[in-house]
């Protein structure tokens, strides 16, 4: 939840992951405003379902394209610190994590 001077680029989200994110908004917006639109329908197809699909294509290429060429790349700063995974001695037991599981 708060920044904790760890590597940014291990803390913040990639760019396919919140582009992934902003496409899932537009996509719920579209559907909510769909019953505002007339009532028109061509073939029994309402009109926002091939703008949906369009969106949908277009939002996944983008997101393609995105993780594909990122437009950025981590550089190393003086606080920047080498990622090391952690070792098994530091982990809590499991009885402790399903304690604190209960209380909580």
């Amino acid at each position: 939840m708060v920044y904790r001077r760890a590597n940014l680029e291990h803390a913040a989200a990639s760019a396919p992951n919140m582009m992934q994110n902003g496409l899932l908004i537009g996509l719920l917006a579209l559907l909510l405003l769909a019953p505002t639109l007339p009532d028109v329908t061509v073939w029994n197809i309402h009109p926002i379902t091939p703008i949906l699909l369009g969106f949908y294509f277009y939002g996944t290429l983008l997101i393609q394209g995105a993780g594909d060429n990122p437009m950025w790349y981590p550089s190393v700063t003086s606080d920047t610190r080498q990622d090391e995974p952690e070792s098994e001695s530091s982990l809590p037991s499991l009885s402790r994590l399903w304690t604190e599981f209960l209380v909580l």
